[in-house]
């Protein structure tokens, strides 16, 4: 499985969110577009192979919502989660029936296990 992920910046998205997810889903295809400065991520190209988009959406951004819209646009699984205190746009109803929302680490971890497998 290939899973592409899309977040704003405006958190520690490499230590909250890429690092438990390659070490709880070593079995999954991960594209992060910011592992480190020196690989950009065109997800336009990228998505055409991804089974699952899965956007961080605590915080709105204009770059996720282009990146949401290319992932409606080529008919991918999209996937929202977000922390429990977020206040997230409504607008999501629109690309995606699956939502997460979760307290912790863990508790992502846990919800994201029995959503995707």
């Amino acid at each position: 499985m290939k899973i592409q992920v899309w977040h704003s910046k405006n958190f520690d998205f490499r230590s909250e969110l890429y690092t438990p997810l390659k070490q709880n889903f070593s079995d999954i295809e991960w594209i992060f577009p910011h592992e480190t400065e020196e690989i950009v991520v065109k997800s336009e190209d990228s998505l055409k192979d991804v089974d699952i988009f899965l956007a961080e959406v605590r915080t709105a951004g204009t770059g996720l919502g282009i990146e949401i819209g290319f992932a409606h646009m080529y008919k991918k699984r999209i996937i929202c989660m977000y922390k429990a205190w977020s206040q997230v746009s409504s607008s999501l109803k629109y690309v995606s029936e699956e939502f997460i929302e979760y307290s912790d680490e863990s508790d992502m971890i846990e919800k994201l296990k029995n959503i995707i497998r």
